[in-house]
């Protein structure tokens, strides 16, 4: 049988539940609206007449002949080449991360092994190593 602590043990799981679930809308509710803004047309989204253009895509449906269009996202994509600054990012994403977690992972015992002399860590390799650190820390 259930107590009065348990009762409200378990009111208190469902308002922290709800406040996060009512915090997690909000705080999405920006990326969501600019997806949502990416299938329009200029007109519709940066509308200073009427905001409900973004939602009902008015202009888009005249320019279009539908409430969605993914024109904008052939322009930057193929026309503008976006892909290209993707794929660079990536690139350069991909190497920091690399070189992160090798000198994270390696550089901080390998300088603190060279500190020790009878550790058996070669010096060079030492001090590569404790030059990386900082990028690590980056």
């Amino acid at each position: 049988m259930a107590t009065k602590a348990d009762s409200r043990i378990t009111r208190l799981k469902v308002f922290s539940a709800a406040l996060v679930i009512v915090w997690l809308i909000i705080a999405s509710f920006p990326f969501l609206w600019t997806l949502w803004g990416s299938f329009k047309v200029q007109a519709d989204f940066f509308s200073r007449a009427d905001w409900t253009n973004a939602v009902y895509g008015v202009f888009t449906r005249q320019e279009t002949g539908g409430a969605f269009t993914t024109g904008g996202y052939y322009g930057a994509w193929v026309e503008e080449e976006f892909w290209r600054a993707v794929m660079n990012t990536a690139i350069v994403v991909f190497f920091t991360v690399v070189i992160s977690l090798t000198f994270g992972t390696l550089g901080l015992p390998l300088c603190l092994l060279a500190s020790d002399a009878g550790a058996g860590v070669p010096r060079d390799a030492a001090y590569h190593a404790c030059l990386g650190l900082p990028l690590a820390i980056l």
